[in-house]
């Protein structure tokens, strides 16, 4: 029936913008750590990264960035809805906060190359930086790290920051998943460390609302 198809189509729509939406999001906390790879200064901390390994970085934060512009370009070319517009908002805005333009996606592009461009020069004046590097264990390596830096914090009472680190954490370890060189079984315990994340999410959002009413004056009652 007509009534039927047009909910298989809505559901259908449903599903894509989910998928968009989370893949916005995984795209942005790779391009962060690219990002941050690009910081010199970063290099010296204990979780740093090498010429070589923030080149890879990179490169697989533009693979993603490119993958987000593509769909967003063929998103404008399509008849936008009311309704269809409000639901991406409303996905990107769960994941991120906002919702990026195409300007915006192809800047940030712009200077992940350029960047890109720059280590790439570096590499080519150090002929010892020739190892190869993989990046699924970089998104791996660096996703714990921000667990426990996440944790940290957590434990300091610096809970904005501890989110932040804990969502950025959550994602990395969902495209990390999303990758065809992970096996089924290390897929499920990625599954399950970025499970822990989101808990800890919960927890965070429920503990700060319990303080929130708290703080809030109590309530007078007219005799």
């Amino acid at each position: 029936s007509t009534g039927c198809a047009a909910n298989c189509v809505t559901s259908a729509a449903d599903e894509a913008g989910e998928m968009w939406a989370h893949l916005l999001g995984r795209t942005m906390a790779v391009a962060e750590l690219a990002q941050q790879s690009a910081d010199v200064s970063s290099r010296a901390c204990s979780e740093s990264f090498t010429s070589v390994e923030a080149l890879a970085v990179h490169v697989k934060a533009l693979d993603l960035m490119q993958q987000c512009i593509t769909h967003q370009h063929a998103e404008l070319s399509l008849p936008q809805t009311d309704a269809h517009q409000q639901q991406h908002q409303t996905l990107a805005h769960a994941h991120l906060g906002t919702q990026p333009t195409l300007e915006a996606l192809r800047a940030r592009f712009g200077r992940l190359l350029q960047n890109a461009e720059a280590i790439r020069a570096e590499l080519r004046n150090d002929t010892r930086s020739n190892s190869a590097v993989c990046v699924e264990e970089l998104l791996y390596r660096h996703a714990l790290s921000m667990g426990r830096e996440a944790a940290v914090d957590e434990l300091l009472g610096k809970l904005e920051s501890s989110c932040i680190l804990y969502h950025r954490a959550k994602l990395l370890l969902e495209q990390l998943a999303q990758e065809s060189q992970v096996g089924e079984a290390d897929r499920a315990v990625l599954g399950k460390y970025a499970a822990g994340f989101a808990w800890r999410l919960h927890e965070i959002a429920a503990k700060a609302q319990s303080e929130q009413l708290l703080q809030q004056p109590p309530l007078l009652f007219l005799r």
